[in-house]
């Protein structure tokens, strides 16, 4: 790939990443999105995935080395640091990063600048809500039908209710795009590392096939494996044994998160 096609690749990637990444910095270090930490996740915790885009690969780690009143502190590798080892102080009700730290080069860390807490954006709310039964591939389920608009400009989805479909996409349809349904879901058991876990393993009408967990991981929430065409993501590893790397200073209680930058 040349060098233009490489930048894109890599921000179609970025792009990406909040809703892949789960707990990464969308610039050095600024903000730190944190759509599924867990603030009671237990100190010591980590976990590694891949992630793959065309001929882009990378590799992210998270730990939670740490936590006190109003902070937990974290340790990050990987795309979004430039594979550099940072270990970041967050606010775990905003995400907001609140003091950074370059743990890359032998000796004592350095200290890196902190940009405005952007925040994530809100999340979109159905303007209509219904029960349904529909039939789909894999099969006739219970499932709540949410509109995103108005009319027949409305985007909608159907989330399955009960048992091993529940929460999970079972059709989705948008104006002027191709209605996409749920062709096959099976329980299976994963294997991350040495550990193996229970998803249910589902494939769509488009081919995309999700390994899906019930309760989310930390920093990756419940998508263990997926493959979409040119995208593929794989948690490769967890565990929670993490240790904070030498050279932390001593972290008091936090103070109160930067305000959140509105765009005005």
């Amino acid at each position: 790939m040349n060098a233009p096609a490489a930048r894109i690749a890599l921000a179609v990637v970025a792009a990406l990443l909040p809703a892949l990444a789960g707990c990464s910095s969308p610039t050095a270090p600024g903000t730190i999105w944190c759509d599924h930490f867990d603030p009671e996740a237990e100190v010591g915790f980590w976990v590694e995935d891949r992630v793959a885009y065309l001929d882009v690969n990378f590799t992210n780690r998270w730990a939670l080395v740490g936590k006190g009143e109003g902070f937990v502190q974290i340790e990050y590798r990987g795309m979004r640091s430039g594979n550099r080892d940072w270990g970041l102080v967050v606010d775990p009700k905003t995400g907001a990063v609140m003091a950074a730290l370059d743990f890359t080069e032998p000796g004592e860390p350095e200290t890196l600048a902190v940009g405005p807490h952007v925040g994530l954006p809100p999340k979109e709310e159905p303007t209509a809500v219904a029960d349904e039964t529909i039939t789909v591939p894999a099969g006739e389920y219970a499932a709540v039908r949410r509109a995103f608009g108005e009319g027949d400009r409305a985007s909608l989805q159907w989330l399955g209710t009960e048992g091993l479909v529940e929460g999970i996409v079972l059709r989705a349809s948008i104006p002027d795009g191709p209605t996409v349904e749920l062709a096959s879901i099976e329980p299976e058991t994963l294997t991350i590392g040495e550990q193996s876990v229970e998803v249910a393993k589902a494939k769509w009408t488009n081919g995309r096939e999700d390994w899906i967990t019930k309760e989310e991981m930390p920093f990756v929430g419940d998508r263990m494996k997926v493959a979409a065409g040119t995208l593929a993501t794989e948690v490769t590893g967890f565990g929670t044994d993490a240790k904070p790397a030498p050279g932390w200073p001593p972290v008091e209680r936090a103070k109160d998160a930067p305000p959140a930058d509105d765009g005005e």
